[in-house]
């Protein structure tokens, strides 16, 4: 099927019903993908572990060989690979921590939203993050609205989270307040990742039954050969949090086109922009955007969101994380 035909499919899916709001990459991909209900509540939760084996890219063509994928999708999967770090609480990590009170530079503000203080998340050392197109020192501070949490789905909701950039020459003070969340040291761990095999990054390379059955096989040996489990694959809910690399989505809708929708004016809320009449011209710069942090509900670090949410997903365009500028990073929850 035509990709414009495969859209207009979409759009005649979409528009059959307001409230069928998820994403689907394609009439393949539809057939495969299950329906996405509001996920259920959370059983058991287990602590993330770290990464075991970071593996590299002449691993991950091993694993291509051994999966029998066609040429092209070998191409994709190193056009697609990408490196995340896991965020694991270690008590003997390094300058990289969740919750707590942040320090800053006089001159700058603890962000507000309206007439409220936004939570201090926690931050990143970037002296810890070598290689992966962040700055070489200094730290990001991340903070968020956790009083309205709202979804990200409204125009409006960008304001919700702040990310600050901060030299590592400039003085810091603590600021005296009220922590959000408990003060945990992070451990950081390299994961290479690839997309599940139900993602819309894969529809220009048209994996036909076969070729999905394997891409999520090869997914499956590429976590196993790096100790960790696939969070899609899991029986328990895994609270993962995550720096770069791919969102792993409580269900399956795709958050980089809710990203780009949103950020031009559509409201996601109850599901009408999914079928505006822009939709199509903007769906093209879906692809821009990066996770940039990931949290999850964690009771063990006093990490929760309201019901039904049980992730936190910040996001920003690629070409203003290689500018270094983290002005426009949008929240969306699931």
């Amino acid at each position: 099927m035509a990709q414009a035909d495969r859209r207009g499919f979409l759009k005649e899916l979409l528009g059959a019903g307001a409230g069928l709001v998820q994403e689907v990459g394609g009439a393949f991909r539809s057939a495969f993908e299950p329906e996405f209900p509001a996920p259920e509540p959370v059983d058991r939760i287990v602590r993330a572990e770290p990464v075991r084996r970071t593996a590299s890219l002449d691993d991950l063509g091993r694993l291509l060989e051994e999966a029998g994928l066609a040429s092209r999708h070998r191409t994709a999967a190193h056009r697609l690979a990408r490196i995340g770090l896991r965020l694991v609480p270690d008590g003997t990590g390094g300058g990289s921590r969740l919750g707590g009170l942040p320090e800053l530079p006089d001159e700058l503000e603890w962000p507000h939203r309206e007439d409220r203080t936004l939570a201090f998340l926690g931050q990143i050392d970037l002296r810890e993050t070598p290689g992966l197109g962040l700055p070489p020192t200094g730290s990001l501070l991340f903070f968020s609205d956790v009083e309205r949490q709202p979804d990200g789905l409204r125009s409006g909701d960008d304001g919700a989270c702040r990310v600050l950039l901060v030299d590592s020459d400039q003085p810091l003070r603590p600021r005296e307040g009220t922590a959000a969340f408990p003060e945990a040291r992070l451990g950081l761990s390299s994961e290479l990742m690839l997309p599940s095999a139900y993602s819309a990054q894969l529809d220009p390379f048209e994996l036909d039954v076969e070729a999905f059955e394997a891409w999520s096989r090869l997914r499956e040996r590429l976590a196993e050969l790096q100790g960790v489990p696939l969070d899609d694959e899991a029986g328990d809910f895994i609270a993962a949090h995550r720096l770069l690399g791919y969102a792993e989505p409580v269900y399956g809708r795709e958050m980089e086109l809710d990203c780009e929708l949103v950020a031009n004016g559509l409201d996601l809320h109850e599901g009408e922009g999914y079928y505006d009449p822009r939709r199509d011209e903007l769906e093209a710069g879906a692809a821009d955007w990066r996770l940039l942090l990931q949290l999850s509900v964690d009771p063990q670090l006093g990490l929760a969101w309201r019901d039904p949410f049980r992730r936190l997903y910040l996001w920003i365009r690629e070409p203003d994380r290689l500018a270094r500028d983290f002005r426009r990073v949008r929240p969306m929850l699931q």
